[in-house]
Parts: C-alpha cells; structure tokens; sequence
C-alpha cells in the first residue's frame, strides 16, 4: 500500500507535458482581461472549436499558442480570440493562422511551412504586453516573432538567427538591426510570403535586401506585381488562370476602368492577363512591394516552354536555379532563368521567361 501510495505521489510531481499553465493580466485602464497560454499536443477547446468550425480536423499540434481579450466586467463581452498553430497531418506540416470573435465569426489562415523547418523541433509561446503583443515561434532556422493584423492576415514582426543577428519589421516599410533603419517598401503579411528562410541574416544581406527593394523598378519601364490573381478577363468574376508572386516584373499593355478599381492588362514573358489595379505598382512608384521572389531549381533535365506549352525554349540541366515568377492552374509554373544563373532576392529583367511543370521543380517555400 505505502508502494502504491508513493508511486501516485510521484506521478503528481512529475511534469504535464503538452501544455502550459495560462497567464491572465488586466489592461492599465483596467477594462480588459488578457489570457495567454502555450501549448503542444493537447490544444484548448476554444482553439479546437475553431478548426473544427473551419473543417481543420484531424490535425494532430505540434506547437501552439493562443491569446484570449475580453472585457473584464463580462468575460462574454467583446472576447477575441487568436492563436498560432503549427499542425501536422499525413507527414505534411503547416503554419495556421486563427482568429474568433464575440460575434461567432471565426478565420483561418493556412500559410504553409513558409519554408521552415516546422516537421523538426519547433516549439510556440505568446509575448503579451501593454505596448504590444507577439507569438514566438522557435524553431531550427531561428526564433520568428508574428503579430495579428486586425483579424485580416499575419504579418511577420522580427526575426532571430541562431547566430545572434536579429532584426525588427516595421509597419511603414522599415527594417531595423542593430541600430540601423533600411528601407523596404512591404509589410510582409504572410499570405504574401512564400519562403522565411530568404530573409537577411546579416547585415550585409540586409543591404542588400534593401537596395534590391528600391532599385528593383529603376530604369526598367515595366510594372511591379505585389501577389495578386491572374485573370482572363479584367472582373474578378472571369476565369482564374493563376497566382503571380510579390516581385513579378511585368510589361503593361492596356487599362479597364472596373466596378471599384482599374484593371490592368499586363504580360508576362508571352503570356497575356489581366490583374487587379491596386496590386500592379508603376515605373515610377516610389513604394513598392518587393519581398524575396520563391526560387526552386530542376531536379532532372528540363524543358522550359513558352505560354502555348507546345514549343520548348530552351533545355535546363538537373540543378539550374530559377525564380518562380507565377503558379498557374494544371501544375504549371512561370519561371525566370536568371542570365547568371543566380536566382537573387529580385527578378532579373534579362532573365529568359518560360513554363515549366511543377513536378520538375524543387521549390523552395
């Protein structure tokens, strides 16, 4: 008996693992009651209701974090909910974006891997202060800090690299290190980030970065995409052809007056669209958007073809390097050969344009 008594008084020292004790705080002005908590396997039921709401069952958690605000007079009143997950299903993981309201509305936001590491070890916890509020993500590549932007996406706030270089992303289009502010003309909101591991992560790449960002339209005479669909014709209603990527360089051919916006026919390479006015920036446009373009490279002898698909450009030996300028329907990507070889942080205007298909290409997201 006395065995018995002492072996369940050592299962109630030992560590539950999964997750964290919660931690709660009033605002200054004493209206708001502030709830953070990390967690691993074991998800709380308000960030479990959400997925299911969204149809994400099934889906086992490998890290997460989650932030409650409700009015302190009436936890019922005004709450909101957000959490960060990384989650795992079939092999495949994913960064997962949520947000609940009071009103039962709910949002999900699947970003992928963002080109991280997520599958190794990984771990998630929110930093929560009266002057701001973050998710910490600590993973094999770096410690990554996220901010909610008012329910509409995520955006990245500052990154930090095993090696010590951190740097912090500044709404208005700044980067600051150590210091010193360079300017990038983007908020890097995730849903226009395809790869994290393309970051600087140094001082000198940060530069570099910068640099890329405002000479990228110079001289050029052509017109910059930030991430928008493709389309047939110039109404969001006509047939999706694709998505272009922040940082495509294209020609501009013609102009639409629509509903609420300009349309722009544009082209890239041969290949002829239309897109959104507020996502095409100018020659001559002082902020524009220039997040580092996804870049993948053959994994065996390739063609790259022109828009018809039919007639082949050029042939790529296994590990050339291109940037992914489009991802189009039926497993087709538009790509650019840079002249030098070197797939940069910014498209290459001497770059050869063509069509290659997705199961040829190693991408790196």
């Amino acid at each position: 008996m006395k065995k018995l008594i002492l072996f369940v008084c050592l299962l109630l020292l030992l560590p539950v693992t999964g997750k964290s004790e919660s931690v709660q705080r009033l605002s200054a002005d004493g209206r708001w009651l502030i709830t953070s908590c990390g967690f691993a396997a074991e998800m709380p039921k308000e960030v479990l209701a959400m997925l299911a709401e969204q149809g994400y069952e099934g889906w086992s958690c490998r890290a997460g974090a989650m932030l409650e605000r409700a009015k302190a007079a009436d936890s019922s009143a005004g709450k909101r909910t957000s959490a960060l997950l990384v989650l795992e299903k079939n092999g495949l993981c994913s960064l997962i974006g949520l947000s609940a309201f009071a009103t039962g509305e709910s949002s999900l936001w699947d970003y992928g891997t963002l080109g991280l590491s997520l599958s190794e070890d990984v771990s998630m916890k929110a930093e929560d202060t009266e002057e701001e509020s973050h998710f910490v993500l600590e993973t094999v590549d770096g410690t990554f800090y996220f901010r909610e932007e008012s329910g509409s996406d995520w955006s990245l706030a500052k990154w930090r690299t095993k090696d010590g270089f951190a740097a912090e992303w500044y709404p208005r289009g700044q980067i600051v290190a150590n210091g010193q502010s360079f300017p990038v003309w983007e908020t890097p909101y995730l849903s226009h980030v395809v790869s994290l591991r393309k970051l600087p992560v140094s001082m000198q790449e940060l530069r570099s970065f910068s640099e890329a960002s405002m000479q990228a339209l110079e001289d050029t005479g052509l017109a910059m995409l930030t991430g928008v669909n493709l389309r047939s014709r110039p109404t969001a209603e006509s047939e999706w052809l694709g998505s272009a990527h922040a940082g495509t360089l294209v020609q501009v051919l013609d102009t639409r007056k629509g509903r609420t916006d300009h349309w722009y026919q544009i082209r890239i390479g041969d290949f002829i669209c239309w897109a959104s006015g507020p996502y095409v920036k100018l020659p001559g446009t002082r902020q524009i958007s220039h997040l580092p373009l996804p870049s993948a490279v053959t994994i065996r002898q390739s063609q790259l073809w022109d828009s018809s698909c039919q007639n082949m450009l050029m042939l790529l030996p296994e590990r050339t390097e291109v940037q992914v300028l489009a991802e189009m329907k039926d497993g087709w990507m538009i790509v650019s050969v840079p002249e030098d070889g070197t797939a940069g942080w910014r498209m290459e205007t001497a770059g050869r344009i063509g069509w290659m298909k997705r199961k040829d290409l190693e991408v790196s997201w």
